[in-house]
């Protein structure tokens, strides 16, 4: 899905996949971590390659959580919305990105009613359209920008904090997704758009101008070969006449 490097998996082959996936999850408790959030589980619902099914996600999703578990940690459930009733029982957290843009937050209720946390990140609203709701639901949600840098704005500090100045009017510098909800940049200035739609029709008036010029070329190489053949027939008729005439003289 345009992440460089990234590459779907045939969840369906855990006899390959648990000694990856048990390898990453010891390297974390090696650190010292609490908990994992594995990334990419809702790939039945992505062009993976594989035609996975519902079925096939949810049983590698269990699985992972257990695995999880075995070593000690907790573990989130990243996005995966549509199976969350049948998977809050194995999950300790939930991880989402842009609920708000899409107005799907609450499918995430689940985990809320189970006193578990949901954590969430948006990249392309405005962190004013929904820090408040948010907060009320009490999730936990950050405003980020697609490059996933050191940007970061806490909706548990809304409003009584300012937005930093990585954040402009409140949105992330950078929009390069596709959410259901954008907003303009706040200048006024949709330059890509723009310069992609000049681009367009530059295009097309040269194609249509190298189209004009081909018809004309062709057109005047016709006329140039009938004239040709015009002036060929004329000399040809002198010759005879100038022949005739020789003729004539002579005898």
């Amino acid at each position: 899905d345009g992440w460089e490097g990234e590459r779907w998996l045939d969840i369906r082959r855990w006899d390959i996949l648990e000694s990856v996936m048990r390898g990453r999850m010891e390297l974390a408790v090696s650190k010292g971590c609490d908990g994992v959030e594995p990334d990419n589980m809702d790939g039945y619902q992505n062009n993976n390659g594989f035609n996975l099914v519902y079925a096939d996600q949810l049983t590698y999703n269990k699985l992972i959580a257990e695995l999880a578990h075995s070593l000690g940690l907790a573990v989130g459930l990243k996005n995966d919305l549509d199976q969350i009733s049948a998977l809050v029982d194995y999950f300790d957290f939930a991880v989402n990105e842009e609920c708000n843009a899409w107005d799907e937050c609450s499918m995430l209720q689940p985990f809320l009613d189970d006193n578990k946390a949901v954590f969430g990140a948006e990249y392309e609203l405005k962190v004013q359209d929904y820090c408040s709701e948010t907060n009320a639901m009490d999730m936990d949600f950050l405003a980020k920008n697609w490059d996933l840098d050191s940007c970061v704005y806490a909706c548990r500090d809304y409003p009584s904090t300012s937005t930093p100045d990585c954040l402009t009017d409140g949105l992330p510098s950078r929009y390069i997704g596709t959410a259901a909800q954008t907003y303009d940049d706040p200048s006024g200035d949709d330059g890509d758009d723009i310069t992609t739609t000049i681009v367009i029709i530059v295009l097309v008036v040269l194609l249509v101008v190298i189209i004009i010029g081909i018809g004309i070329y062709c057109k005047m190489k016709k006329d140039k070969l009938v004239d040709d053949e015009e002036i060929e027939v004329e000399v040809s008729m002198d010759k005879q006449v100038d022949l005739g005439q020789n003729i004539t003289t002579t005898e």
